[in-house]
C-alpha cells in the first residue's frame, strides 16, 4: 500500500478483534481513512474438482462445484480488473506526466509484467475450470465461465498497451539520455571552436584597430593642414605646396581608409564563419570600426576638392576686394552728402544750405553710378557662384547708396516748399509750447511718483495727489484751446501751401495735435499710476521691518561669502592649514551673525505673513521670501563650505598622525625581520626568539592599531585624502605581510613561550582573585557582630561597602575567566606538543577561580536579603516624614477656614493663603517621593514574604495620608478663591492705568512730527549742511571757531539772528556752495535751532555744540573706559538708537582690524571709547539724524505701547478664559467684573491705530516738504553745472576740427598721386613726418574733447529733465563729431601710409634686381653681403644710414635720398636685420612640372643636369632673364634638396608655367628635437637640441636617410620595478645595454650585512625573495660560525639594484643552501636611454628615462626593429643661428611664415624676461603681429618668445608663443 506507486506504506489496519479478517473498516493505509468500497477477494482453490470416490462423480455434489467454482472465478477476474485498471491508470498518469526516468520505467516495466503473469494465471484456471464444467455437463457453468474469458482476454489487451508505452517510453528515456550525452559532448566541442574563434578575432582585431587609427590618423593629418587656409590668404609657392600636400594626403587618407575597410571586409567573412558567441563579438567589433571609417570618410570628403574650392574661393576675394575698393570710395561719397543732408535737416535751415546740399549730391551720384557698372561687368565676367553671391552683395549696397541719395535730394525739395510754409507752423508750434508747459505742471506733480525713486514714493501722501489732479485740470484746459485752434490752422495749411509742403506739415500739424492727445491720456494714466503707487506705498509701509531685516541678513550673508570665500579656491589642498583654519574661525564667527541675523528676519516675516490679507502684500511677501531663501541658501552653502574646510584640516591633521603611526609600525616591521633574518643556515636561539617575539607583539599592535585607526577614517574622508589614507593601508598590508612570514619562521618558539606566559599570567590572576576574598569579610563585619538590623545610617553605608566589595571581586574574577577562556581557545591552535601540557595547566587555573567565584555566589545572596532590608528602613522613615507634614498642612487649613478672608488685608492674607500653598506642597512632594520610592524598588522585594507583609502595612499608612492631604485641600479651597479674585482685579486695574499712561506719553513723544508737521526737524538738516560748509570755509581759510565765531558776531559775545542771517546769506558766494542758498525763513529756522536755549541769541558753547559730530547706535556695543579693548573695562552698553556726541578723531587699530572713537553719551553724559566699525565690517554707529533718530524712536515707543497694551488686552482674555469653568463663587463673579478693563484697553488699542496713521502721514508730508526744498536747490545747480559744462566742451571742439584739418591738408600733397607720378614722388618722408607731427597734435586734441566729454558724461546721463537733460542732448552731439575728426584723423594717415608704401615697392623690386646681380658678379652670398653691410659678424643689423648710401649709389637705380630711407623703413624700422634683409631679396620657386635643369642659359647648348621634381624648391641666384629666340623666361638657380646649380625655365614659350614664385620654406618645431652636424642620422653628433616652436631656415635638403635595423627587448627594472621596451644596440650600431655575469638573483630570503664576518657582523636589511643585487667583490669562502672545522659559507659583497644599499650577502649557506644565484637574463645599462611603453622606438609614450649603470631584466627579446628610411633636412635655427641637420617629421615640423594670429588673448612686453618685463599692453584674439626677432626661448620661464609688431597700431614687444602649461597664444601664419 501507499500514496504512489511504489510507496513506502506496506500495511493497513481494521478495528476488529475477531479470529479472522472483517469485510469493512479498513483504513488504507494504516494512517490514512476507512474505505468503504474495498473488494474481499476469497483464497482460490487449486486444482478445479474435488478427488474422485471410487472413480464415480455424483452429480449433485459436481454441480454444487461448478457452481462455488464459477463464482469463484467471477469474482477473481473482477478483482484482477480492478488491480489491472489502477496499475494501468498509475502507468497512464506517470507516463503523461514526463516526470519520469530510467528507474521509474524499469520499474512500470516489473510491475505491468507481473500483472500480466497474473492475468494469464488467470486465464489458465478458467480453461482448467471451463474443462472440469464441460467433463461435468454442466451447460450453465460453462456458459457463465466462457463469458469471463473475454474479459481476461481484454485486461491482457490493456496490459500490454500500457507495457508498450511503457517500453516507447524507456526507449525515449534512453534517448534523452544519450542526446543529453551527446549536447554535452557537442557542447565542449562548441565551447573549444568559440574558444578558437575568440582567439583568432584576438589575433585580427589589433591589426584592424591599427589600419582604422591610421586612417584616422591620416585624416586628421589632413584637417590640421587645411585648418588654417583661408580664402584670404595670398596665392604663393608654399600655398601651392600646402595645397599639394593636402591633395597627397587627402589620397592618402582615402587610401588608407580602403585598405583598412578591405581587411575588415576580409575578417567579417571570416567573422562570420565563427560560433555565435565569437561571431556576435567579433561582427559587433568590426561594426564599430566600420563607423569610425565611415566618419572619417565623411570628415575627409570636405577635402578631395579642396584646391578646386580653394581656387574658386580666392577668385571670389579678388573679384570682391577690386569691386569692394571701388564700393568703399563711393559709399564715402554718399556718406558726405548724408553729412550735408543731415546739416539741411536743422530747424534753421536756409537757401544757401539747400544749394550747399544740391552741389554735394553730384559726384556722390557719379560714383555710385561708376560703382554700379563696375560690378554688373564683374557680374558678368565671373562663373563663380560664391563671387556672384558677394557682388551682388555689395551691388545691393549700392542701390542703397543710390536710394539713400535719392532720398536726401527728396528731402531738399521737401525743405524748399518748407521755407513757404514754416510760418504758419511757428504759431501752431507756440500752441502747443502751452501745452507742454501745462504738461511739466504735471511731470512736476509726477515728480515724487517717477519709476525706481522708491524712497519718495513710500513718503508721498495725498498732497502730492490733489497737486497732481490740479495740474491734470490745467492741462485739460490748455489741450482744449489747442484743439480748437490747430483745426482751424490746418485749413489754413490746406489752402495757402503748396501740395508737397502742405502734406508735411498736415502730418507735422496732426503729430503736434497727437501730442496734445497723448498728455491727455497721460493725466489719466497718470491718475491710475497714482492710485497704484499709493498701495505699494502703504504695503512698504507695512513690510519696512522685514525689509530691513531682511536687508541686514543679506549683508551678513555676503560678509560671510567674502569671508567663505577661500574655501571656493579649486586649489584648496595646496593651502597651508594655517591660513585654512585663520578663515575658518573668522568663517564661524560670520556664520553665526549671519544665521541669527536669517532667524530674526524669519521669525518678523513669518508674524507678516500671518497677518497679511491684502493681495499686494501678500505678493511682496512673496518677493521678501525669495530674498530670504536666497539669503538662507547662499547661507547655508558657505556654512558646508566652512564644513568642508573642517573637515580638510581634520584630515590633512589625521592623515600626519596617522603616517607617523603607519612609519612607527614600519620601523618595528623593519626591526623585527632584521631580527629574524637568517646570515646562513644557522637556526635562531630562544633567547633571540623571545626577543623577536616582543618586538613581533609590539609590531602587530602598532599594525593593528595604525591600520584600524585608517580603516575608521578613510570611510568618510574626503576624495583628496581618501587617496592618501589608501597608500598608508597598503603599506601597512606590506607590512603585515612581512611580519607574518616573521611569524611563521619563528611560530614553533613562539608558541612555546607564549604558553608559558600564559599559564604564569593566570595563576596570578587566580591568585589575585582570592586574594580580595578577605575584604568581603571586612565590608560584612557589622552584620557578623550578631546584630540584624543595624541603624538606617550603618546599614545603608554597610549594604554599600558589601556591594563595592562585591563589585570589586567579581570583576577580578571575571577578568581571569576572559583571560583564561582566549588563552585556551588560541592555546589550542598550537602544536599538541606544546599545547597539550599547557591546556592541563589552564585547566587547574580555571577549577581554583570557580572555587573562588562559589564563595562569592554566597555573598552576593546575603547582600540582597541585607538590601531589602535597608529598604524597608528607608521607606519607613520617608512615610514617618510624610505624615507629619500632612498634620501640619491638616492644621493651617483649619485655620484659614475659620478666618473671614475679606476682612484681612491682602498682604495678610495672601501670607496665609501662600504659607498654606507652601505647606500642601511640601506634603504632596514627600508623598509622590515616597510613593516613587515603592514603585522603584518593591520588586526586590517579590518572593519575601515576611518583608512583602511588612511592605504592605507601609503602604497602607500611605494611602492614609493622601486621603487626609485630600481633605485639608478642599476645607481650604473657598478661602483662596475669594483672595485670587481680589488679588486678579486689583493687578488688572493697575495694568490699565499704566497702559493708559503709556499712551498719553506716546502722543506727547509724537507732537513735533504729528501736531507740528517736522519744522524742527527741516531746520535741523539745513543746519547739519551749514556746518558742514563752515567746517570747510574754515580749513580753506585758516580759521578757528573761536574767530568765526567772532567774525559772525561782528565781535560781540554772541550771535544775534540778524548776525546770523545775514552772514548765511552771504555764505553762498563766499564758499561757493550752491546748496547754501536758503532763503529768508530756512535761515531764521537755522538760528532758532541752533539756539538751544532759546533766549534769542547764540552763544559761544551753543556755536560750538553745533561743531560736534553726533552719532546713533545701530547695533549694540559696549563703551569701554579706555582705547585698548584687551585691558579696558566696561562701562555701560549702548541699545538701538541711542545718540553719542563725538569727543576727538576716530582711531584705527591696525592689529585687530577696528576703528574706535572717544564719545560722549547724550542721554547719561557717560564718557568712554566706542568701536565704531568691527572687523568684520560691521557699522555701530552711524552717523545722526535728527529726523530719522526721532522716527525710529517714536516707531520703538509705538511698537513698544502696543505689545504693552495687548499684553494687558491678552492678559485679561487668559484670564477670562481661565475663569469661564466657574459657574458660581468668587471667580465667577471677578469674570464679570474683567470686562469693565477690557473696554477701557480696547479703546487704549483704537488711539494707538489712530495715531499710527496720523505718524505715516505726517512722515510722508514731512517728506515731501523736504523735497521739494531739495528740488528747488537741485534745479539752481544743474543750470549752473550745465552752462560750464557746454562751455568746456565747445571750446575743445573747436580746437580739434581746426587740428583734424591741417592732418588733412598735410597729406593731400601725397594723397591726390597716383602711378608713375606716385612713384616719382622725391620727398615722402618730409611729407610724412609733418602729417604724423599734426596727426599727434590733433590726436591730443581729439583725447582732451573725449576726456572732457568722459569728465562731465556720467554728469549728464542720468538727468531726466531738466537743464542738465538739455546738456546731454548737445553732448552726445559733440561726442559724434569727435568721434568724426577722429575717423577722418585716422583716415588721413592712412592712406598717406599707403602711398608710401606703393613708393617703396615699386623701389624694392628694382633694389633686389641690382643687388642679387651684384652679389653674383662678385660671386658672393646674400649672408656675406648682409654681413659686409651691417660693419662685421657681430652686428644684428644694417645701419639705416649705411643701407641708404649704398641703396643711392646702386648702377642702374634711380632714387632720393628720402626714397632710399623710405625703403629701409619699409623693411625694418631702425636699422634692417638679417631675415628682413634676406626676406626682400631672396627670391625662391617651386616646381609645379616637371622640368630639366641645365647647364647653361641657352637651352641649345645647355646639358641637362637633373629633372626638377614637383615641390622641389629653387632658390634664384640670377634672372628671370627672357630667351627672346625661342620666347622663354629663365632663372639660374639652387635646388634646395641637393645644391644643384642650374638654369630652368620659369614658363614655356606656349606660357606653360614650371616654376611659381613661394616664400623661402622656413619650418616650425611643435615638440623638442635633435639638431646633428652631419646628414647621416644614425652617427651624427648633436648640435644642440632645437626647442618646441622654434623656427628653422631650410638651407638644404629634405632628402632620405637610408638607416640599419635597431635591437630592442622588453624589460623590467630592477630599481622600481617599472615594465617597457628599451633599445639594446640602436640604428648607429651603439650599444645602449650589455649582459653582465656580475648581477645575482636572490632564492631565497636574506640579509644584507655591513661586515663578511657573520659572527662580527650588523644587519642592514633584507633581501626578498627574486631581488638583484650587483657584485662588487669576491664571491670569498668563510669560516661558518657554527659547524664543522669544513663548514663554509660562500659570501660576496654586493649593491642593490632596488634601492642602491651596498653590503655583504651569503651566496651559499654551511649546509649547502643557495641563498643567490648568477643571473643570465640581466642586462646593465652603458648609457641614458629611453624607457618606453611600446615596441616602436619612434613617437614611443616614455616610461622614464634609465639612467647609465642600471640594472635590467630581459622578460622578452632582444628582437629588431626595422628602420625605414628617414627624410633629413639641413636648416638654421632663428634664435641663435645654429646649423645642423634634423629629421623632416610631417606630424613634429610645419611650415612657418614671419606672420602670427593671436589664439589667445595675451600681453606684449617691453622685455624678453617675463618676470621682469613692463606690460605694454593686451593683445586680443585675432589680432595679426609680424615677427620682428626670435623665437628666442626666456630660459627663466622655459617658454619661446618674440618680438614682434601689432598690426592694429603698430607696438613693437615681446609675446609668448605658447605658455610652459601648453596654452597656444600666437599661431603662424604662411603668407
Amino acid at each position: 500500500f501507499g500514496d504512489r506507486v511504489g510507496g513506502s506504506q506496506v500495511w493497513s489496519r481494521a478495528a476488529a478483534h475477531g479470529q479472522s479478517p472483517p469485510a469493512t473498516g479498513w483504513h488504507i493505509p494504516w494512517d490514512g481513512p476507512v474505505v468503504k468500497d474495498l473488494l474481499l477477494v476469497e483464497p482460490m482453490v487449486k486444482g478445479g474438482a474435488r478427488p474422485v470416490v471410487s472413480g464415480v462423480v455424483k452429480k449433485e455434489e459436481q454441480a454444487v462445484d461448478i457452481q462455488a467454482a464459477t463464482e469463484a472465478s467471477t469474482e477473481r477476474v473482477e478483482a484482477l480488473e480492478a488491480e489491472v485498471a489502477e496499475v494501468v491508470g498509475s502507468v497512464v498518469s506517470v507516463l503523461e506526466t514526463e516526470d519520469y526516468d530510467n528507474g521509474a520505467v524499469r520499474e512500470m516495466d516489473k510491475l505491468l509484467k507481473e500483472q500480466q503473469a497474473t492475468i494469464q494465471q488467470a486465464q489458465r484456471v478458467l480453461v482448467q475450470e471451463i474443462n472440469t464444467a464441460r467433463m461435468g455437463g454442466e451447460l450453465l457453468g460453462i456458459t457463465a465461465l466462457a463469458k469471463l474469458s473475454p474479459r481476461l482476454k481484454s485486461l491482457q489487451t490493456s496490459t500490454a498497451a500500457a507495457l508498450t508505452r511503457v517500453r516507447g517510453a524507456m526507449g525515449q528515456s534512453q534517448q534523452r539520455a544519450e542526446e543529453a550525452k551527446k549536447r554535452a559532448v557537442g557542447d565542449a566541442r562548441l565551447a573549444k571552436l568559440e574558444q578558437r574563434d575568440a582567439e583568432a578575432f584576438q589575433e585580427a582585431l589589433p591589426t584592424a584597430m591599427d589600419l582604422v587609427t591610421q586612417a584616422e590618423d591620416a585624416v586628421e593629418a589632413v584637417e590640421i593642414m587645411a585648418s588654417p587656409l583661408s580664402a584670404e590668404d595670398d596665392a604663393g609657392d608654399d600655398l601651392a605646396q600646402t595645397m599639394g600636400e593636402i591633395e597627397e594626403g587627402t589620397t592618402r587618407s582615402a587610401t588608407a581608409i580602403q585598405e583598412a575597410k578591405k581587411y575588415i571586409a576580409q575578417r567579417q567573412v571570416e567573422a562570420r564563419r565563427y560560433q555565435p558567441e565569437a561571431q556576435r563579438v567579433a561582427l559587433a567589433e568590426y561594426e564599430v570600426l566600420l563607423a569610425k571609417l565611415a566618419e572619417a570618410s565623411k570628415r575627409l570628403a570636405p577635402h578631395r576638392k579642396f584646391r578646386q574650392e580653394y581656387e574658386q574661393k580666392a577668385s571670389a576675394r579678388k573679384a570682391f576686394s577690386e569691386v569692394n575698393s571701388k564700393l568703399s570710395s563711393a559709399e564715402l561719397e554718399v556718406e558726405k552728402a548724408a553729412i550735408m543732408h543731415s546739416l539741411s535737416n536743422e530747424a534753421d535751415v536756409t537757401e544757401e544750405d539747400i544749394q550747399a546740399s544740391e552741389k554735394s549730391l553730384a559726384p556722390a551720384q557719379t560714383d555710385i553710378a561708376t560703382c554700379s557698372q563696375l560690378i554688373e561687368r564683374r557680374m558678368r565676367a565671373t562663373q563663380d557662384p560664391l563671387a556672384r553671391k558677394e557682388l551682388e552683395g555689395m551691388l545691393g549696397r549700392a542701390k542703397e547708396a543710390r536710394k539713400k541719395l535719392e532720398e536726401v535730394r527728396l528731402t531738399l525739395k521737401k525743405q524748399k516748399e518748407d521755407l513757404l510754409a514754416r510760418y504758419i507752423v511757428s504759431e501752431a508750434r507756440t500752441k502747443v509750447d502751452k501745452i507742454e508747459v501745462a504738461m511739466l505742471a504735471v511731470e512736476d506733480a509726477e515728480m515724487p511718483f517717477s519709476e525706481g525713486n522708491e524712497d519718495v514714493l513710500l513718503r508721498e501722501g495725498s498732497s502730492a495727489l490733489s497737486d497732481c489732479q490740479a495740474a491734470a485740470s490745467k492741462a485739460e484746459v490748455a489741450v482744449g484751446q489747442a484743439k480748437t485752434w490747430l483745426r482751424s490752422k490746418t485749413l489754413e495749411v490746406k489752402s495757402k501751401s503748396p501740395k508737397g509742403a502742405s502734406q508735411q506739415y498736415l502730418v507735422e500739424l496732426t503729430d503736434l495735435m497727437t501730442q496734445v492727445e497723448a498728455a491727455a491720456k497721460k493725466v489719466a494714466e497718470f491718475k491710475k499710476k497714482t492710485l497704484d503707487l499709493k498701495a505699494r506705498r502703504q504695503t512698504k509701509e507695512v513690510l519696512q521691518e522685514v525689509m530691513d531685516r531682511i536687508g541686514e541678513t543679506e549683508t551678513q550673508v555676503e560678509t560671510l561669502a567674502e569671508v567663505a570665500s577661500l574655501f571656493r579656491s579649486e586649489n584648496l589642498e595646496n593651502i597651508d592649514a594655517e591660513n585654512l583654519r585663520s578663515a575658518l574661525e573668522q568663517t564661524e564667527v560670520a556664520a553665526k551673525d549671519a544665521t541669527s541675523a536669517y532667524n530674526e528676519a524669519r521669525k518678523v516675516l513669518a508674524v507678516k505673513q500671518r497677518d497679511a490679507r491684502e493681495p499686494a502684500i501678500v505678493a511682496e511677501i512673496s518677493k521678501l521670501q525669495a530674498r530670504l531663501n536666497k539669503a538662507h541658501i547662499t547661507l547655508t552653502e558657505n556654512k558646508k563650505a566652512a564644513g568642508t574646510c573642517d573637515r580638510l584640516i581634520k584630515g590633512k591633521e589625521i592623515l600626519v598622525k596617522e603616517e607617523a603611526k603607519i612609519s612607527s609600525a614600519e620601523e618595528l616591521v623593519t626591526k623585527v625581520e632584521n631580527m629574524a633574518t637568517p646570515l646562513g643556515d644557522e637556526k635562531p636561539t630562544d633567547v633571540k626568539i623571545q626577543a623577536i617575539d616582543k618586538v613581533v607583539g609590539e609590531a602587530q599592535s602598532a599594525l593593528t592599531t595604525a591600520l584600524k585607526s585608517v580603516d575608521g577614517h578613510i570611510a568618510g574622508a574626503m576624495p583628496s585624502l581618501k587617496a592618501g589614507l589608501s597608500k598608508l593601508i597598503t603599506r601597512a598590508k606590506k607590512a603585515q605581510e612581512k611580519l607574518d612570514q616573521v611569524k611563521a619562521s619563528t611560530k614553533e618558539q613562539r608558541e612555546r613561550v607564549s604558553c608559558q606566559n600564559a599559564i604564569k599570567e593566570a595563576a596570578e590572576k587566580a591568585a589575585a582573585a582570592e586574594a580580595l576574598l578577605p575584604t568581603l569579610n571586612e565590608a560584612e563585619l557589622p552584620y557578623l557582630k550578631g546584630i540584624e538590623v543595624l541603624p538606617l545610617k550603618e546599614a545603608t553605608q554597610t549594604v554599600k561597602n558589601m556591594e563595592a566589595a562585591l563589585e570589586t571581586i567579581s570583576k577580578a574574577i571575571m577578568e581571569a575567566r576572559n583571560f583564561m577562556a582566549g588563552k585556551i581557545v588560541e592555546v589550542r591552535r598550537y602544536a599538541d606538543a606544546v599545547s597539550k601540557p599547557a591546556l592541563e595547566a589552564l585547566d587547574e587555573q580555571t577549577k581554583n577561580i570557580n572555587v573562588t567565584a562559589q564563595k562569592v555566589s554566597q555573598f552576593r545572596s546575603d547582600t540582597s536579603g541585607r538590601r531589602r532590608t535597608v529598604f524597608l528602613q528607608q521607606l519607613e522613615e520617608k512615610v514617618s516624614s510624610v505624615e507629619g507634614d500632612v498634620r501640619q498642612t491638616t492644621e493651617a487649613a483649619k485655620k484659614l477656614s475659620a478666618k473671614d478672608i475679606n476682612s484681612l488685608s491682602a498682604q495678610a492674607a495672601g501670607e496665609i493663603c501662600q504659607k498654606l500653598a507652601t505647606l500642601e506642597q511640601t506634603a504632596q512632594a514627600g508623598l509622590e517621593e515616597a510613593k516613587s520610592f515603592v514603585s522603584e524598588r518593591s520588586r526586590e522585594i517579590k518572593g519575601h514574604s515576611a518583608q512583602e507583609e511588612q511592605l504592605k502595612k507601609l503602604q497602607g499608612r500611605l494611602a492614609g495620608v493622601e486621603a487626609l492631604l485630600a481633605k485639608a485641600k478642599k476645607e481650604a479651597s473657598d478661602q483662596e478663591q475669594k483672595f485670587v479674585a481680589r488679588k486678579l482685579l486689583s493687578d488688572t486695574n493697575e495694568m490699565v492705568k499704566e497702559a493708559e499712561s503709556d499712551v498719553a506719553k506716546l502722543i506727547e513723544q509724537g507732537a513735533p512730527l504729528v501736531a507740528e508737521g517736522g519744522a524742527s526737524f527741516l531746520a535741523a538738516n539745513n543746519a547739519l549742511i551749514l556746518v558742514e560748509a563752515l567746517r570747510e570755509h574754515m580749513a580753506a581759510k585758516s580759521l578757528t571757531r573761536e574767530a568765526l565765531f567772532k567774525a559772525i558776531a561782528g565781535g560781540k559775545a554772541s550771535i544775534s539772528q540778524k548776525a546770523f542771517t545775514t552772514y548765511v546769506e552771504k555764505l553762498s558766494e563766499t564758499a561757493k556752495r550752491e546748496d547754501l542758498e536758503f532763503s529768508k525763513e530756512q535761515r531764521e529756522a537755522i538760528f532758532k535751532h541752533l539756539d538751544s536755549d532759546k533766549d534769542g541769541e547764540i552763544s559761544s558753547a551753543e556755536f560750538e555744540d553745533a561743531f560736534k559730530p553726533r552719532f546713533v547706535c545701530v547695533h549694540g556695543i559696549a563703551v569701554t573706559d579706555g582705547y585698548d579693548i584687551s585691558t579696558s573695562k566696561t562701562i555701560m552698553k549702548l541699545e538701538m538708537n541711542d545718540v553719542l556726541e563725538a569727543l576727538g578723531e576716530p582711531k584705527s587699530n591696525d592689529q585687530l582690524g577696528v576703528t574706535r572713537r572717544e564719545c560722549r553719551h547724550v542721554a547719561s553724559g557717560k564718557v568712554g571709547w566706542v568701536t565704531v566699525k568691527g572687523n568684520q565690517g560691521t557699522l555701530y554707529l552711524e552717523p545722526f539724524s535728527p529726523y530719522q533718530s526721532f522716527s525710529k524712536s517714536l516707531a520703538h515707543s509705538i511698537s513698544t505701547v502696543s505689545k504693552s497694551v495687548a499684553k494687558v488686552q491678552s492678559f485679561i482674555k487668559q484670564k477670562a478664559s481661565e475663569l469661564a469653568v466657574c459657574t458660581q463663587g468668587p471667580l465667577a463673579e471677578a469674570r464679570t467684573e474683567l470686562g469693565k478693563p477690557r473696554t477701557a484697553v480696547n479703546s487704549l488699542q483704537k488711539r494707538i491705530e489712530e495715531f499710527k496713521v496720523k505718524f505715516a502721514e505726517a512722515k510722508r508730508d514731512y517728506a515731501k516738504r523736504e523735497d521739494a526744498e531739495q528740488r528747488s536747490q537741485q534745479e539752481a545747480r544743474d543750470k549752473k553745472a550745465a552752462a560750464v559744462i557746454l562751455d568746456a566742451i565747445s571750446a575743445k571742439i573747436t580746437i580739434m576740427e581746426a587740428s583734424v584739418s591741417k592732418v588733412e591738408d598735410a597729406v593731400k600733397p601725397l594723397t591726390t598721386l597716383e602711378g608713375k607720378a606716385l612713384e616719382a614722388f622725391a620727398t615722402p618722408i618730409t611729407v610724412t613726418e609733418a602729417a604724423e607731427k599734426c596727426a599727434a597734435a590733433a590726436r591730443d586734441d581729439i583725447v582732451a574733447v573725449k576726456a572732457v566729454l568722459a569728465e562731465h558724461q556720467p554728469t549728464v546721463a542720468k538727468a531726466a529733465r531738466g537743464p542738465l537733460h538739455e546738456a546731454k542732448t548737445s553732448v552726445a552731439r559733440m561726442m559724434a563729431k569727435a568721434d568724426n575728426g577722429e575717423k577722418r584723423r585716422r583716415g588721413a594717415m592712412e592712406e598717406a601710409r599707403k602711398q608710401c608704401a606703393k613708393i617703396a615697392q615699386a623701389r624694392l623690386a628694382e633694389v633686389a634686381t641690382a643687388l642679387r646681380s651684384e652679389v653674383q658678379r662678385r660671386e658672393m652670398t646674400l649672408e656675406a653681403l648682409f654681413v659686409e653691410l651691417s660693419g662685421g659678424q657681430g652686428s644684428a643689423k644694417i645701419p639705416e644710414d649705411a643701407l641708404c648710401k649704398r641703396l643711392e649709389a646702386l648702377p642702374g637705380v634711380t632714387m632720393t635720398p628720402q626714397q632710399a630711407r623710405l625703403l629701409c623703413r619699409h623693411l625694418e624700422s631702425g636699422g634692417v636685420g638679417r631675415r628682413s634683409f634676406l626676406r626682400a631679396l631672396q627670391q625662391h620657386f617651386v616646381c609645379v612640372k616637371q622640368i630639366a635643369v641645365t647647364n647653361d642659359f641657352d637651352i641649345q647648348k645647355g646639358k641637362s643636369l637633373r629633372m626638377l621634381e614637383l615641390e622641389e624648391v629653387v632658390e634664384v641666384l640670377e634672372g628671370p632673364r627672357g630667351d627672346d629666340s625661342i620666347g622663354v623666361s629663365r632663372i639660374r638657380g639652387k635646388a634646395l634638396s641637393d645644391g644643384t646649380i642650374g638654369w630652368i625655365s620659369v614658363k614655356g614659350n606656349q606660357g606653360t608655367p614650371f616654376l611659381k614664385d613661394t616664400p623661402k620654406p622656413f619650418y616650425s618645431c611643435d615638440s623638442e628635437m635633435s639638431l646633428e652636424q652631419d646628414f647621416k642620422s644614425s652617427s651624427a653628433p648633436a648640435v644642440r637640441k632645437i626647442k618646441a616652436q622654434e623656427v628653422l631656415e631650410v638651407l638644404e635638403g629634405p632628402r632620405k636617410d637610408k638607416l640599419s635595423d635597431a635591437l630592442r627587448a622588453r624589460v623590467r627594472t630592477c630599481k622600481d620595478g617599472q615594465v617597457g621596451w628599451m633599445t639594446i644596440k640602436d640604428q648607429a650600431g651603439n650599444a645602449h645595454a650589455e649582459l653582465s655575469n656580475r648581477y645575482y638573483t636572490c632564492r631565497a630570503s636574506i640579509a644584507m650585512t655591513d661586515d663578511k664576518d657573520i659572527s662580527n657582523c650588523k644587519v642592514l636589511r633584507k633581501l626578498e625573495l627574486h631581488e638583484v643585487f650587483l657584485a662588487l667583490e669576491g664571491p670569498i669562502s668563510m669560516p661558518s660560525s657554527s659547524g664543522g672545522e669544513d663548514a663554509t659559507v660562500m659570501r660576496v659583497r654586493g649593491k642593490s639594484a632596488k634601492d642602491g644599499a651596498t653590503g655583504w650577502i651569503t651566496l651559499r649557506g654551511n649546509a649547502g643552501t643557495v641563498f643567490a644565484e648568477e643571473s643570465s637574463k640581466h642586462y646593465s645599462v652603458l648609457r641614458d636611454t629611453a624607457l618606453q611603453k611600446r615596441f616602436a622606438s619612434e613617437h614611443g609614450e616614455l616610461v622614464r628615462d634609465l639612467a647609465e649603470g642600471e640594472a635590467v631584466e630581459i622578460i622578452e627579446g632582444p628582437i629588431d626593429e626595422k628602420s625605414d628610411a628617414v627624410v633629413r633636412m639641413k636648416g638654421r635655427a632663428l634664435s641663435d643661428g645654429a646649423v645642423g641637420w634634423i629629421t623632416f617629421k610631417e606630424k613634429l615640423m610645419k611650415p612657418w611664415g614671419p606672420y602670427y594670429k593671436c589664439s589667445n588673448g595675451t600681453v606684449i612686453h617691453d622685455a624678453l624676461n617675463t618676470k621682469t618685463a613692463q606690460t605694454l599692453r593686451r593683445i586680443e584674439i585675432g589680432e595679426a603681429v609680424e615677427l620682428l626677432e626670435g623665437p628666442v626661448e626666456d630660459s627663466e620661464v622655459g617658454v619661446m618668445r618674440i618680438r614682434g609688431r601689432a598690426e592694429k597700431d603698430g607696438v613693437v614687444g615681446w609675446i609668448t608663443i605658447k605658455g610652459n602649461q601648453g596654452s597656444p597664444y600666437l599661431t603662424s601664419k604662411v603668407m
